[in-house]
């Protein structure tokens, strides 16, 4: 077993904070703020919201935030606009600083243990503990049976106190490009197609290469959901940013009703336009290896 300076109770520690954090600020939401402005996807924001409607809102942003574990059919992408009373932000961020806390101890630990692909029961037992435990009963006794870590780690937005618009765009087409080397792209094909007839052929084809050429590795990426907000600066100039906006926006309440805001709807995933072809291209338009999707830079 590795040694590991992280100990298995920081990490329960961590996550029982970081639960006990979440629920506070749910709380907050659909009790201490429940006659603020909300809005979420749902709602047709062109009409006063009933009192009804607006508990109705504000409860299923509460249930969105408070996701920690995977769960079939629910979705990640829940865009909307929640005004918070002052003691909700602080809230917002406690909650913000105890995902941050504990995904730094996840990180740490795959990366002391050296298991960049390891599950969470693995992960548990590399910090120790008596060699007949059941990890998975564990995982169950403390809560985080089935927990997706990729939503602890997810920090929510605080948009900036001076907020005045907000339009949500989609990024359709991108994809994700990660330079290897050729042993790096052989460990990889050793790992992904162990026991493979195919294993042998790719070997031999990488192995054609020259040892220093530089390959990449092309992933699709699912349709992103981006904001563009705009804003005040402190010396009251207007500015425009773009963030990433799957999850509701929190704002400190100003005493108004939402900013001004724009949906695009969502986009049809099977009818999506076709990725525009770039002009300056840098890898062949092929893949070397079509199986692990590994291409060539260009000459």
């Amino acid at each position: 077993m590795a040694n590991t300076t992280i100990k298995r109770i920081e990490i329960l520690e961590a996550f029982k904070k970081l639960q006990s954090s979440q629920s506070v600020l749910c709380a907050a939401i659909c009790h201490a703020d429940a006659d603020l402005p909300a809005w979420n996807k749902h709602v047709d924001g062109h009409k006063a919201l009933s009192a009804s409607d607006l508990l109705n809102t504000r409860q299923a942003i509460s249930h969105h935030i408070s996701k920690l574990w995977y769960q079939v059919d629910d979705p990640l992408r829940y865009p909307g606009l929640i005004a918070c009373s002052p003691n909700t932000i602080t809230l917002l961020q406690a909650l913000n600083n105890r995902k941050a806390q504990f995904e730094r101890l996840m990180v740490k630990l795959r990366k002391d243990i050296k298991a960049p692909g390891a599950k969470l029961a693995q992960l548990l037992r590399a910090t120790g503990g008596k060699r007949d435990e059941d990890i998975n009963q564990l995982l169950k006794d403390v809560g985080m049976k089935g927990i997706n870590l990729s939503l602890c780690y997810r920090r929510f937005h605080q948009l900036p106190d001076t907020i005045q618009s907000v339009s949500w765009t989609w990024s359709l087409r991108s994809r994700s490009i990660r330079t290897l080397s050729v042993q790096e792209a052989m460990d990889l094909a050793g790992k992904k197609l162990a026991g493979m007839e195919t294993l042998g052929s790719i070997v031999a084809r990488l192995n054609l290469l020259d040892p220093g050429d530089p390959l990449a590795i092309v992933k699709p990426v699912q349709p992103a959901l981006k904001a563009n907000i705009v804003f005040q600066d402190i010396a009251g100039r207007t500015v425009r940013k773009q963030i990433t906006a799957h999850s509701p926006l929190f704002y400190l309440d100003n005493g108004k009703s939402l900013p001004r805001k724009k949906w695009p709807g969502f986009p049809d995933e099977d009818h999506m336009p076709a990725r525009l072809r770039r002009e300056q291209r840098f890898l062949e338009d092929t893949p070397y290896i079509k199986s692990l999707n590994i291409y060539r830079y260009l000459q």
